[in-house]
């Protein structure tokens, strides 16, 4: 059995297309709630890594998981019922374009197939996960954008030239970054993600940056101080 363990829960993932990444737990470490009380979606929670991370910070918050990957929605339902926090994890097996519900969402985050129109292997569930068409990315935005409230933000890790494009491209729609978290691999490779928060509101952009290693292979005193917490074991 394939299970990856943190400090406060442990994944299986022996079904999901995509295992535990780096960029889960950047984009988990890194999301900053809004109220006291917030309602949380995660889109495509895979094996439901980032919806247990936000519920292991944020006691208060209550947590909607949608994943249409059938076998990894199995996995994330199974993972969140063995945590803690099952009381306050729901999951549902739909992509968000078909989710229908009244309730809005104080933030909406998402570690999304980042792949546009780009070449695709043969594992039908790893291309779900990983590969979009362009339109298909546009149309994940603006799902997700209808479920946030009209103060609330969405959190997105994507690769930089993804990010910039878009961030152009919701500028153009009223849809303003507020924060930009830039990961470099090492010093000797910059902005691998790019970790951004977009509101309705206009207000002043705020920008942070972290090392996840060294050059050396061993993590960065950026990464330990920021995401560390996470780990099961102390780095």
């Amino acid at each position: 059995m394939s299970v990856f363990h943190f400090r406060d829960f442990s994944i299986i993932q022996d079904q999901s297309p995509l295992k535990v990444g780096t960029d889960a737990l950047l984009l988990g470490a890194t999301v900053q709630i809004t109220s006291n009380n917030p309602r949380i979606l995660d889109v495509g929670t895979g094996t439901g890594v980032i919806a247990l991370i936000l519920a292991s910070r944020f006691e208060n918050a209550t947590i909607e998981a949608l994943e249409p990957n059938h076998l990894a929605f199995n996995e994330a339902q199974s993972n969140f019922h063995a945590s803690n926090y099952k009381s306050r994890l729901t999951i549902h097996q739909v992509r968000v374009e078909n989710f229908e519900t009244q309730q809005k969402f104080d933030l909406v985050v998402s570690n999304p197939p980042y792949f546009i129109d780009d070449l695709k292997s043969d594992n039908l569930g790893l291309n779900e996960a990983k590969h979009l068409s362009k339109d298909a990315f546009n149309q994940f935005l603006q799902a997700s954008l209808h479920l946030l409230s009209p103060e609330g933000l969405l959190w997105l890790i994507l690769p930089k030239e993804i990010a910039l494009k878009t961030i152009e491209d919701l500028a153009h729609n009223g849809i303003f970054l507020q924060q930009k978290v830039r990961f470099h691999s090492n010093s000797q490779k910059l902005d691998a993600r790019w970790v951004l928060a977009f509101s309705r509101s206009e207000a002043e952009l705020h920008e942070k940056s972290f090392f996840i290693r060294n050059n050396d292979g061993t993590f960065h005193q950026d990464y330990i101080q920021h995401v560390g917490f996470l780990h099961a074991k102390k780095l």
